[in-house]
């Protein structure tokens, strides 16, 4: 009886694991980081899948330790075109002033239209000491997975309607059945007079 428990929880486990690793998330790339003298440094974008061609918002978080000390972080994106491999497409910086206890850079990325479907967009954050590199930001997909699920909800309704009209169409076959039926009996009935 154990023995099953044990089965059933390593396969409910392992189910788990595998829908969390189809199903989308809201933050799939969020990165974070701490130490000693970074109290955070957090890197996300949105949307998290971006087709070439669109506007990804990437927002970088950052805060000290001491309140004492400041740093300014260079963040850079970069991405892999059809040209170029590690094509850099933007650039800010994060300012983290004395006595802050946290600041924030908001940065628009566009995606060039030769962006290669199924790489990412990559950031690089450098403060001069640390260098946080190749950081997933965005996957670049065309078709997105939203994308294909709407396509996928279109092609359900359309079968639900095809399924409809080929269950009206076997009705009126029936019906044409029925008058073939008749129109040979009357036919019969006058060859017979």
């Amino acid at each position: 009886m154990k023995k099953y428990c044990v089965i059933v929880s390593v396969l409910a486990v392992t189910a788990l694991i595998v829908v969390s690793a189809i199903l989308p998330t809201a933050n799939a790339f969020t990165f974070e980081y701490k130490d000693n003298y970074l109290g955070l440094l957090r890197v996300s974008a949105n949307p998290d899948t971006a087709k070439p061609g669109s506007i990804i918002t990437a927002n970088i978080t950052g805060s000290l330790i001491n309140p004492n000390q400041s740093a300014i972080f260079q963040v850079r994106f970069y991405l892999d075109t059809t040209s170029q491999s590690g094509l850099l497409v933007g650039q800010s910086d994060l300012s983290l002033p004395t006595g802050s206890a946290a600041n924030s850079l908001i940065d628009q990325v566009v995606i060039p239209s030769e962006a290669l479907n199924n790489t990412y967009v990559y950031a690089s954050i450098s403060d001069g000491n640390r260098v946080f590199s190749k950081i997933p930001v965005a996957l670049i997909q065309n078709p997105t997975y939203s994308d294909l699920q709407e396509e996928i909800d279109t092609l359900k309704l359309q079968i639900d309607s095809l399924t409809a009209q080929l269950e009206g169409l076997q009705g009126d076959t029936g019906d044409l059945q029925d008058q073939i039926n008749s129109l040979q009996t009357q036919k019969a009935d006058l060859q017979s007079q």
